[in-house]
């Protein structure tokens, strides 16, 4: 679940694909956020419709004194950030930004030999108006639009677009220290096209228009209630190359009830209920949440949370139950380590109906090109694993965030036999650091990197001669799930000469993405037009120079 100041986005990336909620980029600018949670399970009772993980983000407020602002050249792009007070309304602000990213320039310098490269182009606003002393109104708005265009489309899709629209209100009312009110009216559009070889082509979306409201009661210091309602009206369009545009629409209401408790000073419990009704297939659904932290010392946090959390897939609801075991060490005021192990059961996961195989919905990656009309909720399967985080927030000039997991994902399809799945990757270690050098008073030296190392998950092999006859990719499912995928690594270098003035910053940057030249196998195909099998991979080595001006 993505969330961007109290709006659902199903997925605010350029080149997701239907039906996913990531993508190569973010649409969301990270100069436009304020403070964001990331929760990978047993979620809150505000938190509802997924069953996996949410990412709750806040973009932040401009600023109300001065005009200020980020300018920023490279040879992938350029970008401009601007936020200033809005006149005659003080302590109101407007903050906005807006990219344009495109890759043909390394081309033309020889740097990459693509035929077709990505491009993308999105903007983002965050008005926000105070209102006398009890009033706040808020409005957020993102727009992108992102393409692959290619003339020579062959067999295999090799020309996609996305785009994305989201416009958002938000009015906060106080009546008092104890009860607060929010009114949210948003409405989000995702939009996914697809050019196969021969000129045809599919084109997709999504709308969403949501109202929902919350009231938040504290009693005393000890107790806070939040109960919430919402409802959403959601238009689903295919618009095929060559054939009759299709439609459907559908309602669904939600409602939450959350407790926070204090019962001592080192002693909370958070429970709360999450209900949901989906008018498409008139079914409804009920799920306790509940988490109990204990925090013996300042810097020790002890915790366990359990909850039911249910998604509506094709037919029915399916449904993930959760358990989380954690413990938080805070050593000092810019250090934590967090370690974590978690367990997720799923069942009633749509699996095939009229053939005994290997399929689960719990492997798709996207949604797209599948026979809904053959799935039944009644597959199971389970996730499990454990994280060790330390973050060093940026003190003493340099910053380290270092996270490892171990995490297996199985499943069973319709002929129930358990497999390790396409997202079971076994291990991923995640390095991400940097460090300044003072030059002098006016300018520094800043050295960072980011590192990733996943292993690959489990994938079905390519059944060559069976994809000869078919003139499409075909998959061995005598072998099911019987092939590892290699190992993705990567890494990406930057350094940075800034330099500073009394209002004013100068930087001048370059970085390294993919420093090590790793092909990282993204999926494979079998190409008819080649007679061989391909494949996809993710960015290759890609040097990229750059200037910001921030005043």
């Amino acid at each position: 679940l993505w969330r961007l100041d109290g709006i659902d986005i199903p997925n605010p990336n350029h080149f997701g694909k239907n039906g996913s909620s990531g993508g190569l980029i973010s649409a969301i600018n990270s100069a436009m956020l304020g403070n964001s949670d990331f929760l990978t399970g047993a979620f809150p009772a505000e938190y509802g419709t997924r069953m996996s993980a949410v990412f709750d983000m806040h973009t932040r407020d401009g600023n109300t004194e001065r005009v200020e602002g980020t300018l920023q050249l490279s040879v992938i792009g350029s970008e401009a950030v601007a936020e200033a007070p809005i006149p005659g309304l003080e302590g109101s602000s407007v903050i906005a930004s807006y990219r344009h990213s495109t890759l043909g320039l390394l081309r033309e310098f020889g740097i990459l030999d693509f035929e077709e490269l990505p491009d993308f182009d999105d903007a983002m606003l965050k008005l926000n108006f105070k209102l006398g002393g009890n009033d706040k109104l808020s409005a957020t708005g993102i727009w992108g639009d992102a393409r692959i265009n290619s003339e020579n489309t062959v067999n295999e899709e090799i020309a996609q677009g996305t785009g994305i629209l989201v416009g958002g209100l938000d009015w906060q009312h106080l009546y008092s220290e104890q009860f607060i009110s929010h009114v949210w009216v948003n409405y989000v559009k995702n939009r996914y096209t697809e050019a196969y070889g021969g000129g045809n082509y599919e084109e997709t979306s999504t709308e969403f228009t949501t109202a929902k409201a919350e009231v938040s009661y504290l009693p005393t210091s000890d107790h806070a209630l939040t109960l919430g309602v919402s409802a959403q009206h959601v238009v689903f369009s295919l618009l095929p190359g060559d054939f009759e545009n299709y439609s459907e629409n559908s309602d669904a209401y939600y409602t939450y009830l959350n407790w926070n408790w204090r019962i001592v000073p080192r002693l909370v419990l958070n429970t709360g209920l999450f209900s949901q009704w989906i008018d498409y297939n008139k079914s409804n659904s009920l799920e306790p949440r509940a988490s109990l932290a204990w925090s013996p010392l300042d810097e020790h946090t002890f915790a366990v949370a359990y909850g039911i959390h249910r998604q509506p897939e094709p037919i029915e609801f399916a449904q993930a139950e959760h358990f989380v075991l954690g413990y938080t060490y805070r050593p000092s005021s810019d250090i934590m380590i967090k370690a974590e192990a978690y367990e997720k059961r799923y069942s009633d996961v749509p699996i095939h109906g009229s053939t005994m195989d290997s399929y689960s919905f719990l492997n798709e990656g996207f949604a797209e090109h599948i026979n809904y009309y053959d799935l039944i909720n009644a597959g199971e399967g389970r996730t499990y694993g454990a994280e060790l985080s330390l973050f060093k927030h940026y003190n003493d000039g340099y910053y380290i965030t270092t996270t490892a997991s171990y995490v297996r994902q199985e499943f069973a399809g319709s002929d129930g036999i358990w497999h390790f799945g396409s997202f079971d990757n076994q291990y991923i270690l995640n390095i991400l650091g940097g460090y300044d050098f003072p030059l002098s008073n006016s300018s520094t030296f800043t050295l960072s990197e980011k590192f990733t190392i996943a292993g690959g998950g489990a994938q079905t092999p390519i059944d060559l001669e069976a994809s000869r006859e078919a003139g499409r990719t075909v998959r061995d499912e005598a072998n099911a799930y019987g092939q590892r995928k290699d190992p993705y690594v990567r890494l990406d270098i930057n350094v940075e000469f800034q330099f500073n003035w009394d209002a004013s910053r100068f930087t001048i940057y370059a970085s390294i993405l993919n420093a090590l030249n790793i092909d990282n196998v993204m999926y494979d195909y079998y190409d008819s037009y080649y007679d061989e099998v391909r494949y996809n991979y993710d960015v290759p080595i890609i040097p990229v120079i750059g200037l910001r001006y921030e005043f």
